[in-house]
C-alpha cells in the first residue's frame, strides 16, 4: 500500500510537472506569430523573378512578340509556379492560425474583442488591418468566425493579397477548423466583414467587401456568405462598383451609399435579405 501511494505521489507529480513544462499564453503567442513572420518572409523571396523571366522582361522592353518561344513558355510556367508556391505559404500561414485557435481559445471562455486583439499581434505585418471575430450559434452548435487578409509580399492585383473567411466549430471543448470561403476576393484589400440580421434560421451572413490593390480608383467588390454551422455558401455576388460607399445594416438587410468613381452620381441603394438571396428595393 506505501509502496502504490509512493508510486501515485511521483505520477501526480510528473504530470504537474509536464503542465508546467507546457508554454504559456505568451509564450504560445509568440512562437505562433514567429512561425508567421517567418512564412510571410517567404512571400517576398518566392517574387524574385526566375533567369528567364529576367529574358522576358528584357525582351519586352522592345517587343514581347519577338521573344522566342522558350523565352515566352518558360517565363509563362515559372510565373504558374510561383503563383502555386504562394498560395502554398497562405495555406500555411492559415494552418497556423487554425492550430493557435484549436489550442489557445476555449469554447466556454470566448471573447471576439480581445481574441480580435491576440490574432492582429501574432498576424502582425503579414494582414491587412485587424482581423473580425464573430461568435455564432448554428444547427451545429457554437461556432467561431475569422477573416484576415495575407500580404503577398508587395504584389498588386489578383495575386496581391489572400483573403480567408475561417469558420471553426465547437467540439470536445476546442473551436476547430470546419469551413473557409472568401478566395474570390484574392487580390483585394481593406477587406471589411459586417455581420447582417440573416433570414435563415440558425445561419449567419456576413457582407465581406475590399477595394482591388493596384487598381486606378477604388474598384470595389461585395461579396455576401452564409454559414450554416458546417459549411459556406454565396449569397449575393454582384458585380464590381467603382466607387467609394458606405455600407450600414438595416432590420431586414443593409444600403449602401456614397460617391461614384469619375461619375456626376450619388449611390443610394437599400436591399432586403430573403430566404433565396438578395433584392434590391426601388424607390
Amino acid at each position: 500500500m506505501k509502496l502504490l501511494s509512493t508510486v501515485l505521489i511521483a505520477l501526480l507529480a510528473v504530470s504537474a510537472f509536464s503542465q508546467r513544462k507546457g508554454p504559456s499564453e505568451a509564450e504560445l503567442e509568440s512562437n505562433v506569430a514567429a512561425r508567421v513572420a517567418s512564412l510571410s518572409k517567404k512571400f517576398r523571396d518566392l517574387l524574385q523573378p526566375t533567369a528567364i523571366e529576367q529574358q522576358w522582361e528584357e525582351a519586352c522592353r522592345k517587343d514581347c512578340a519577338q521573344a522566342g518561344p522558350e523565352i515566352r513558355e518558360g517565363s509563362a510556367k515559372d510565373g504558374a509556379k510561383r503563383v502555386k508556391a504562394m498560395n502554398a505559404v497562405a495555406s500555411q500561414i492559415e494552418s497556423e492560425m487554425d492550430a493557435y485557435i484549436a489550442r489557445a481559445v476555449r469554447p466556454s471562455d470566448v471573447h471576439p474583442g480581445l481574441l480580435e486583439k491576440r490574432l492582429c499581434k501574432i498576424l502582425g505585418n503579414a494582414a491587412d488591418d485587424a482581423p473580425p471575430v464573430f461568435v455564432t450559434g448554428g444547427r451545429e452548435g457554437q461556432s467561431l468566425i475569422v477573416a484576415y487578409t495575407l500580404w503577398k509580399g508587395g504584389m498588386t492585383g489578383v495575386g496581391g493579397t489572400s483573403v480567408t473567411v475561417r469558420a471553426y466549430a465547437a467540439r470536445q471543448g476546442a473551436f476547430l477548423f470546419v469551413a473557409a470561403t472568401g478566395e474570390d476576393l484574392d487580390g483585394y484589400a481593406g477587406v471589411a466583414v459586417i455581420k447582417l440580421h440573416s433570414p435563415v434560421p440558425n445561419e449567419s451572413w456576413l457582407l465581406v467587401s475590399g477595394h482591388m490593390t493596384g487598381a486606378d480608383g477604388p474598384n470595389i467588390r461585395m461579396r455576401l456568405y452564409a454559414y450554416d454551422g458546417a459549411r459556406f455558401r454565396t449569397a449575393w455576388a454582384p458585380e464590381n462598383a467603382w466607387g467609394t460607399f458606405t455600407i450600414r445594416v438595416t432590420d431586414h438587410g443593409f444600403t449602401i451609399g456614397g460617391n461614384y468613381y469619375k461619375e456626376n452620381k450619388t449611390r443610394n441603394d437599400a436591399y432586403f435579405l430573403a430566404d433565396d438571396g438578395v433584392y434590391r428595393a426601388h424607390p
